[in-house]
């Protein structure tokens, strides 16, 4: 779970934000490539906790993949994810060069954009906790980042609980992640359940 040399993550990032910024630049119209507050916000969800992986990092499993599909449901068309992100497929936001582009997906274009976001959400797992974890914690987690954001994780009070070594503290905050848009919702309220279920099971 270690990141490699800084100054090489850096580089790399330093590329991934210009290149963001160009596209989203691009895609604005004409008469305005000043990028909206949503650009900003997106881009920087994007690139939160960016690092390059390193052969030490644990891998989302099947099961966890799986739970990840079951939680989101399949979307062919975009919609409003419940927080004002266009989102569409496994819950795939929209990045700022695909929105009015990306349309319509099908299952098997939802299943290569999931991976890819997956291994986002796994980075950021890898890089934040720094205890050993088993294959059913992890997967817990990487469910939770991959819904709430790396930022959001790399903040909260779970993981401060869980690197501390507190496991039953951080399986109680997970309940904790039920709103979206200042409201509770109720799928929300179950797919926390059934992640702290995987995390309690993965420690057993």
């Amino acid at each position: 779970m270690r990141a490699l040399p800084l100054a090489a993550g850096a580089v790399v990032a330093g590329v991934g934000i210009a290149a963001l910024v160009s596209r989203a630049r691009a895609a604005a119209p004409a008469t305005s490539r000043r990028l909206t507050e949503y650009d900003v916000a997106h881009a920087a969800e994007l690139l939160d906790g960016f690092r390059l992986p390193s052969f030490t990092d644990m891998k989302l499993s099947a099961i966890g993949l799986d739970a990840i599909k079951q939680h989101e449901g399949f979307r062919a068309d975009v919609y409003d994810d419940g927080a004002g992100f266009l989102t569409i497929g496994y819950g795939h936001k929209l990045t700022p060069d695909e929105i009015g582009v990306l349309t319509t997906v099908s299952f098997a274009k939802a299943s290569e954009l999931l991976r890819r976001d997956v291994a986002a959400a796994e980075l950021a797992v890898n890089d934040a906790v720094k205890v050993d974890l088993a294959q059913g914690e992890f997967d817990a987690l990487v469910s939770l980042v991959f819904n709430i954001g790396a930022g959001a994780f790399r903040r909260s009070r779970l993981l401060r609980k869980l690197n501390a070594g507190d496991r039953a503290g951080a399986e109680r905050e997970f309940s904790k992640w039920i709103f979206a848009g200042g409201r509770k919702l109720a799928g929300l309220v179950n797919r926390r359940a059934a992640e702290a279920a995987m995390f309690r099971q993965g420690a057993a």
